[in-house]
Formats: structure tokens, C-alpha cells, sequence
């Protein structure tokens, strides 16, 4: 055994660096970037004893090998994992988690393992999200797995976003993942395929104008695309207020005329449209209230009509109701006629005249136009022949309304339609089940009472007190003023006639509107120091 000073002296012995060294594992240390490196290579140096560095306390900022530096994200975990499964194993993985549309599970699984990332490719992966119409997925894949060097991939990308309608995804994706996007053509050889120009092409292609004239705009190829043919391709599209507004932007005012768009605008009935033209181009001198009202009179729009009406303080024009009045008789809007006539006080004149009107209504069978207003206004003895050829039709419609569903019951009954019934069905047919069935139609009236008025008590005092009746005595308990009455002087409660004094008038008023308290002066100022 040694002694203690040889335990001594042996602690006190200094260990050489370099055996330090080879001793203690080494620790990774913070590096610049480097080209990656397989990952299931780098996790079985870690397995062969090399011993994996510590990680901080600190959330956030662990030390990770530099093999992994570039990886995409869950790629390290990904990679043990598909280490300790068989081939077949990450194959049947990979398949559940195409089946079930986990893409971005199966880019981080094909590229955390060896064995697939040599049978599979990424880029087919995002083939499958673009197939799936998820095209944020598509690019956040093309991003992560730093997958822009395969410029067939962003093509195809690119084209999709174009084909459906994602305009402002294409060329924000094709600035970012397209080389030389916006530069200038040296040699036609080397040129993308997805330029500014394309894009714009691809726009007008689809008569998408507005936002062809943006990026016309933003990568100034107004050279190529004049603005002029804009609004020729938005005044073809009938878009008329974006037009307008292109107009009015670029001063293009002598080459189209404002008044032929405002025109366009009214003409199909674009209302609020056509009025916010006319106040940016500040014709309300030319297109007045009534003329934008009787615009929308001739083109039979009465519910704007009379939402106008308001809006411009219209409703005094009798010339203008009139008008709208000739115009719902003559669209047959007999209804709107009738109530109308009623509210702005046009019925007295001969031409609105309730009675002609019905007799309109019944003359073009809207039977329950003129029911409505012979009930309403209460023309039943005078329209007594009507009403029965009224229901004489409505008793004739119905009879041929049921001989019409008879023979269509009747046509599909028969032998040959149900043959061919069941050569289309096969196993679902259901041969037809003839069953009758008496429905009783059975009307309940039920009358409800109007309900009493409640006997209110008064809820003054006063008029409490004057219910009670102090000449009669006898209904009175012992005691009984007393105990009503013990709170007020006694002599002056009652004079000799039994009516009641002041005081309790003074009293009642005291209960229905308490005086407010007197109000405290002021506190006197703090004592200067």
C-alpha cells in the first residue's frame, strides 16, 4: 500500500496537456458554415464512442455538429429514428405518410435517411403538394430543403401558380427562386423561362388587366405594354370602374371619353358605381339626381329607384314619381303601383287610382295583388263579381295543376320508363308502391281574451290615504287611526268635515320627491406652512 505522502505527492503531480486531451472528449465550438454532411454518417461516428457535445441550459441556443448545421429542420431526430428501422420499415413509413397527406413529414423523412434519400427525390414530394393544390406547402418545401438549384422544379411551380390564377404568388416566387429574373437578355440561350415579361403575357392571356398592369408598372415595361391597351382590354371586360380609375390616373381623358364610361356604368345598372365616377370626375352638373334616377326608372331597378329617392331628397318631385308610377304599371309591378300611389299621395288622381289599378292586376291574373288590396282597403261589396271569378280561376288552376301531376304519375308508372328505371339503378331499384292515404285538413281557431286592465293602486300616499274612508268607523279596527296616523300631529289630521289637512299634502310630496340634503360648505384651505 502507499503511504499518505505518496497520495500526496502523486495529486500533486501535474498531467501533461497533451494526455489532458486525449482524455477528456473534445468540445465542439462555434464555427462558420460548412458544406453538409450526411446525416446517418455523422450519427454512426456519434455511435462508435465519440460522445455527443452538451447541450445549455439555455433554451434556444443549443450546440449542434457541424454536420447538421445546414439541415433542415427535425432532420437530427428524424435521422436516429429512421437509423434503427429496416429498409422496408422507412418504406412503409414513407407510404402512410404520403397516404395520409403529411408531405412536409415525408421531405423531413427522405431527407433524414440514406437509404431513401437515394431511391426518392424531394422534388417529387412537391410535385404531389402542387398536385394537392397547396402551394404555400410547396414553397416553404422548396425553401427549407434548399431545393431552387433544381430550376425544372421551380418552373413547374411557377407554371401551376399561373394556372391557377395566383398572379401575385408567381412573381413574388419567381423573384426569389428564378436566377436573373429581372436582368437584362445577353443571350436568348440562357434566358428563363418565367421573366416579368412572361408573367405580364400570362396576365393578359386571361384577361386578368389590373394586376398585368401593376407589375407593367413595377418592372417598367410600359415600352412593351403600352397603358392604352389596358383599358382597351378593361372597357372589353366591362370592368368600368377600374377603367375609370386607370383613366384618371394616367390623364388618358382625350383618348376615352368619361361620359361614354359613365354611360356604360348606367347602362348595366352599376349605380353606385357610376355615381362614384361621376363625383371623381365632377359631372354632377351633367349627371344630375334626376337624371341618374331616371336612369334606373327605364331600367325597371325600383328598389334602387326609390333607395335614391331618398338619398337625393327626391321624394317632392311629383313629376318623378309619376313617372315611376307609368313605369311600374308598364313592367307590370302592380303591387309596388298600389302601395306606392298610396304613400306619396298620388291614389286621388285617375291615373293611380286604387281601383284601376285592381282592375289591372285582375285583368293580368295577379290575383293576389288584388285580394291583398281589395281586403286592405276595403272594397269587398264593391268587387264582389271579381272576387268570385277569382276563386272560380284559382279552383280551375288547381284542377288542372292535379290533372298535370296525374299524368306525370301516370307517364312514370309505366311499364317502359320503369324498365329503363331499373337498367340504370340495377340493385337500388325499388319497384313503385301504389298507397293511399287520406289526409283530413282540419282548421282550429283558437280566440284569445283580450286581457283586463289590472287595477292599479295609487302609489302616492295621498291618494292612498283619500280611499280610506274615515267616516265610516265601523270598518276601522280600535286604534285604527292611530295606527295609520301615528306619525303626524293628530290635531291637525282630519277638520270636522273628514276631509285631510295640508300637512299630509306637505307629507306626500315629502314621500314622492325627496328634498335633496343641504349642501356642506366648504372645507377651509390647508394652513400655510
Amino acid at each position: 500500500m502507499a503511504s499518505a505522502d505518496e497520495k500526496m505527492d502523486l495529486s500533486k503531480r501535474k498531467i501533461p496537456r497533451k494526455t489532458l486531451n486525449e482524455q477528456l472528449p473534445t468540445r465542439t465550438r462555434s464555427r462558420g458554415k460548412e458544406k453538409p454532411v450526411d446525416v446517418a454518417t455523422s450519427a454512426s461516428t456519434r455511435s462508435d464512442g465519440v460522445t455527443p457535445p452538451r447541450s445549455r441550459s439555455t433554451p434556444g441556443k443549443e450546440r449542434t455538429s457541424s454536420s447538421l448545421l445546414n439541415a433542415p429542420p427535425r432532420t437530427f431526430s428524424t435521422a436516429l429514428s429512421s437509423a434503427k428501422l429496416l429498409p422496408v420499415e422507412q418504406e412503409q413509413q414513407l407510404q402512410a405518410m404520403l397516404t395520409s397527406n403529411r408531405f412536409e413529414d415525408a421531405a423531413t423523412w427522405i431527407s433524414g435517411s440514406t437509404y431513401l434519400s437515394e431511391k426518392y427525390q424531394l422534388a417529387d414530394v412537391v410535385r404531389l403538394v402542387l398536385d394537392n393544390r397547396q402551394f404555400d406547402l410547396a414553397g416553404r418545401l422548396i425553401r427549407e430543403h434548399k431545393l431552387a438549384e433544381n430550376q425544372q422544379l421551380v418552373t413547374y411551380f411557377v407554371m401551376e401558380l399561373v394556372r391557377s390564377g395566383r398572379f401575385h404568388l408567381a412573381v413574388r416566387y419567381a423573384q426569389e427562386l428564378v436566377p436573373h429574373f429581372n436582368a437584362p437578355v445577353v443571350d436568348p440561350s440562357t434566358r428563363p423561362m418565367w421573366t416579368p415579361s412572361t408573367l405580364v403575357k400570362a396576365m393578359i392571356r386571361v384577361q386578368q388587366y389590373k394586376p398585368a398592369l401593376k407589375y407593367t408598372l413595377q418592372f417598367h415595361l410600359e415600352g412593351e405594354f403600352p397603358v392604352k391597351k389596358f383599358v382597351q382590354g378593361m372597357l372589353h371586360e366591362k370592368t368600368w370602374l377600374d377603367a375609370f380609375t386607370v383613366i384618371l390616373e394616367h390623364k388618358l381623358e382625350t383618348a376615352f371619353s368619361l361620359d361614354n364610361l359613365i354611360d356604360n356604368l348606367l347602362g348595366e345598372q352599376q349605380w353606385s358605381a357610376a355615381i362614384k365616377c361621376v363625383k371623381m370626375a365632377k359631372r354632377t352638373a351633367v349627371y344630375t339626381g334626376p337624371v341618374l334616377v331616371r336612369h334606373m326608372i327605364q331600367s325597371g331597378d325600383f328598389l334602387s329607384t326609390l333607395h335614391y329617392l331618398k338619398a337625393f331628397d327626391l321624394t317632392g318631385d311629383v313629376a318623378l314619381v309619376r313617372h315611376m308610377l307609368d313605369f311600374m304599371c308598364r313592367y307590370g309591378e302592380l303591387y309596388k303601383a298600389l302601395k306606392y300611389s298610396v304613400k306619396f299621395g298620388l291614389a286621388a288622381e285617375p291615373a293611380y287610382d286604387p281601383r284601376r289599378l285592381i282592375d289591372m292586376a285582375i285583368d293580368r291574373r295577379q290575383f293576389h295583388v288584388a285580394q291583398l288590396y281589395i281586403k286592405r282597403l276595403k272594397l269587398d261589396d264593391l268587387y264582389q263579381d271579381d272576387l268570385r271569378h277569382i276563386a272560380h280561376e284559382k279552383d280551375h288552376l288547381a284542377a288542372s295543376f292535379r290533372a298535370l301531376m296525374a299524368e306525370k304519375r301516370q307517364r312514370q308508372l309505366s311499364p317502359d320508363v320503369q324498365a329503363r328505371m331499373q337498367a340504370c339503378l340495377g340493385d337500388l331499384y325499388e319497384p313503385p308502391s301504389d298507397e293511399e292515404r287520406d289526409v283530413v285538413v282540419s282548421v282550429h281557431e283558437q280566440v284569445f281574451a283580450k286581457k283586463q286592465p289590472k287595477e292599479t293602486t295609487p302609489s302616492s300616499l295621498l291618494e292612498r290615504l283619500r280611499q280610506f274612508k274615515v267616516d265610516d268607523k265601523q270598518q276601522l279596527p280600535s286604534g285604527g287611526s292611530r295606527v295609520f296616523l301615528t306619525s303626524f300631529p293628530a290635531q291637525n289630521a282630519f277638520h270636522s268635515e273628514g276631509t285631510l289637512d295640508q300637512s299630509f299634502a306637505d307629507v306626500d310630496r315629502a314621500f314622492a320627491s325627496p328634498s335633496p340634503p343641504p349642501a356642506s360648505p366648504p372645507l377651509p384651505p390647508p394652513p400655510l406652512p
